[in-house]
């Protein structure tokens, strides 16, 4: 209690200094000496965690009775949650793996052979037979390469690749002369006699996209009313 001034008196809790709230104190002599009397000590313990194969990417492990133990109440516990790290090559999906392989324009006319390390550290051969094409942004998949499913670890997913056709910046004349009499003919229609030459340029990212809006306005919307009906309407004068 304190006094605020005549008649008026104050009253506030705080928590004791000598116990910390609890109600109860230790006297020194029979404080243990490895807790010094506060009945908790700091204690550092490995946990060892078995991550399964194919485990989903929030997998949690719970050991019970393992966190914090205070007197009086029940031990708390640990909770070990798997946050998958990023590759540089794979992406998961699930039970499947995607991944982006590029391949230069050679390759995908005239056949590719290329070796891919797995997550296992074993080298894949992903290879085209001779006469077929691959597309930009062509998807393949090999069957029973992707990601084990958990708890089942021989059934596996789809390893899914996403082909990225690199060009060359330029070639020689000659050789583009030597390619348009190898590749087949695109049949396109005859260009019109009346038809102008322009010069195609790289594009220099300015451009008035989605159409350019007038600014000016029409002087029968400004106006409140039509031309020579100033004011609103009005009577004919007799």
């Amino acid at each position: 209690m304190v006094q605020m001034g005549p008649g008026m008196m104050s009253q506030s809790q705080e928590v004791c200094g000598e116990c910390d709230g609890k109600g109860e104190i230790i006297p020194p002599s029979a404080r243990c000496k490895a807790c010094k009397g506060k009945r908790t000590t700091k204690e550092k313990k490995v946990i060892e965690i078995m991550v399964d194969k194919g485990c989903p990417s929030d997998y949690r492990k719970v050991f019970y009775g393992e966190g914090d133990h205070e007197p009086g109440k029940e031990p708390g516990d640990i909770v070990i949650q798997v946050e998958e790290k990023e590759h540089a090559t794979f992406q998961r999906h699930g039970r499947d793996l995607t991944m982006r392989l590029d391949i230069d324009v050679c390759e995908a006319l005239c056949g590719l052979k290329r070796s891919v390390k797995t997550l296992d550290n074993r080298n894949l051969v992903i290879s085209t037979t001779p006469g077929e094409v691959i597309k930009q942004a062509d998807i393949k998949m090999v069957k029973g390469e992707g990601m084990p499913t958990h708890k089942d670890p021989f059934n596996k997913g789809k390893l899914i690749v996403l082909f990225n056709i690199t060009y060359p910046d330029k070639i020689d004349p000659a050789t583009a002369k030597k390619l348009y009499a190898l590749l087949p003919k695109p049949n396109l229609p005859a260009v019109p006699k009346d038809s102008e030459e322009v010069h195609l340029e790289i594009f220099d990212g300015e451009a008035t996209w989605g159409g350019e809006k007038t600014t000016d306005t029409d002087d029968y919307e400004e106006s409140a009313g039509h031309p020579g009906m100033q004011g609103g309407p009005q009577c004919k004068q007799m």
